[in-house]
């Protein structure tokens, strides 16, 4: 990743540079948490198995985030090391996982009122954060 001098720049040229290397690390990010997919599928699976008067109080995201605090992450960075650690977890960890997940589901049904606001997306927040930087600059320096 290209390193940028910002000495020689406008605070203007800066966040520019800053928010297009932030992007490029963003395009360029080639690493995944399998355990993350497997937790997914998992709650999904017993998702479908509940009442839909249950599933109006239950975010399946909060399960997801609770099982994934409880399990151990498997970061791979090519789809060799995907398809072994998948099978690998298939394999030795999905009972853990499945138990893991139900565990979150009865967690998040007993505080089923828990109201959240959901994380922007990171890139939406540099966005959004850079925006806001250059409108202030922008009015002060007019």
């Amino acid at each position: 990743m290209k390193n940028y001098n910002f000495e020689d720049c406008s605070i203007l040229q800066q966040i520019t540079k800053a928010d297009a290397q932030t992007r490029q690390w963003h395009r360029t990010k080639t690493h995944q948490n399998v355990m993350e997919v497997l937790v997914d599928k998992e709650v999904e699976r017993q998702w479908l198995q509940l009442s839909p008067r249950l599933t109006r109080y239950i975010n399946p995201i909060e399960v997801a985030v609770i099982a994934l605090n409880h399990l151990p992450p498997m970061y791979v960075s090519s789809e060799q090391e995907q398809r072994h650690q998948q099978l690998t977890a298939k394999v030795e960890l999905s009972e853990l996982i499945t138990t893991t997940v139900s565990q979150a589901f009865a967690a998040v049904v007993r505080d089923p009122i828990k109201f959240s606001n959901p994380l922007l997306h990171t890139e939406e927040t540099e966005s959004q954060a850079i925006q806001e930087a250059l409108q202030a600059f922008l009015h002060y320096h007019w």
